[in-house]
């Protein structure tokens, strides 16, 4: 049996990370919630920004410029998909504090397109 759950786990490495942060989650309310007052969540992102750049091949960013049809399109589609997804979530959602704060992000959504 030792030898299938490391199977599972080398097969599937992000359901495992997953899985711990929402253990870590539940389990450490309280120190979390001081690092989101104290912007922490914000640095933790922009630190997985950045350790992802630097782990794109050189290689791989030349080929950029050859992909830019694609690249556009999925950009296109994503802004276009997410916006119709967030207003059709606020009209589902009853009115309330809730819902208005649905229709604003997607108001900021829609504001910050080009």
């Amino acid at each position: 049996m030792p030898g299938r759950g490391r199977q599972v786990i080398n097969a599937y490495p992000e359901q495992v990370m997953v899985s711990v942060a929402a253990v870590v989650g539940l389990t450490l309310q309280e120190p979390l919630e001081w690092l989101d007052r104290h912007q922490g969540i914000d640095v933790f992102l922009v630190i997985l920004v950045f350790s992802t750049a630097l782990n794109i091949e050189a290689r791989t960013l030349r080929r950029l410029p050859a992909a830019w049809r694609p690249l556009s399109l999925a950009l296109i589609a994503g802004i276009v998909v997410a916006s119709a997804l967030s207003w059709l979530v606020a009209q589902l959602i009853v009115p309330g504090p809730l819902r208005t704060g649905s229709q604003i992000s997607v108001w900021l959504h829609v504001k910050s397109l080009p």
